[in-house]
């Protein structure tokens, strides 16, 4: 009965052994497939990020933002002489010197001497 024990004990023991190399492979097969799903996933991401490299020209988009601050530069000097335009249009200099004279002749009332 003894022998039996000491044997059972060893069997036991060696299952536990046994549960042991089996997570650990378990666990290196997780690691094997999680792998396998990056390289995959990376492959399709080079091959995606090759399709646009190729699709994309960067001396046309170079030349599209040269052609395009050409442009914004136009606008901005055609908003700028336009703006001129306007506020010299509107810039009455009668309106001026009426104005002039009316603070002249409100000051004058109220006896006001800007002169001194």
């Amino acid at each position: 009965l003894a022998k039996s024990l000491v044997r059972v004990r060893a069997q036991i023991t060696k299952l536990h052994g046994s549960v042991a190399q089996l997570k650990g492979v378990s666990t290196q097969i997780t690691t094997a497939a999680a792998t396998s799903s990056v390289a995959t996933a990376m492959g399709q991401a080079s091959s995606t990020m090759a399709g646009m490299n190729t699709a994309m020209n960067p001396a046309k988009i170079n030349a599209d933002m040269a052609q395009f601050a050409k442009e914004n530069a136009k606008m901005e000097m055609t908003s700028e002489i336009m703006n001129d335009a306007i506020d010299n249009a509107l810039d009455d200099e009668d309106a001026e010197e009426e104005g002039e004279n009316l603070v002249n002749q409100v000051l004058d009332e109220i006896g006001v001497d800007m002169a001194a």
